[in-house]
C-alpha cells in the first residue's frame, strides 16, 4: 500500500499515529508529513542547520577546531558543548571522518585539558 493508493486520506493515518504502517514511510518521512500537515510546508534541511552550533559560539579556542569542523561535528555527531566534544574525542570516532585522525583527537583533548586547568 503506497500513500497514493490509500483508501483514506494520509492525514487520517497521521492523526491516528499510523503513518509508519504505510510501506516506505520511516521516522524521517513521518516527521516531514506531520510538519506539512501542521504548517503547510516542509522546511529546507539546510535551513534547519543554518544556525551555528553552540560549540562555534563558545568562548574557547582549541587547536585544530575551526568553525567549519565544529559545524561538521555538530551535523554529524550533534556536538554542542565542550563536554560533548571531549566525549567524542575520547571515543575515537573522529578518526572515522576522512582527513581526521589520532593527531587531531590528541590536540583537542590536550586543549580541553589546558582549558580545565585555567
Amino acid at each position: 500500500m503506497a500513500i497514493d493508493r490509500l483508501k483514506v486520506p494520509a492525514a487520517r493515518f497521521a492523526d491516528e499515529g499510523r503513518l509508519k504502517e504505510i510501506p516506505g514511510i520511516g521516522r524521517d518521512l513521518e516527521q516531514k508529513i506531520h510538519e506539512l500537515l501542521k504548517t503547510g510546508t516542509i522546511r529546507d534541511p539546510v535551513e534547519k542547520n543554518a544556525e551555528p552550533p553552540a560549540l562555534d559560539a563558545a568562548p574557547f579556542r582549541l587547536p585544530g577546531l575551526d568553525p567549519k569542523l565544529a559545524g561538521l561535528l555538530h551535523r554529524r555527531f550533534h556536538i554542542e558543548t565542550l563536554h560533548d566534544l571531549e566525549l567524542l574525542a575520547r571515543s575515537r570516532l573522529l578518526r572515522t571522518l576522512p582527513g581526521l585522525g589520532a593527531q587531531l583527537e590528541r590536540s583537542i583533548l590536550d586543549g580541553i585539558e589546558n582549558l580545565k586547568k585555567r
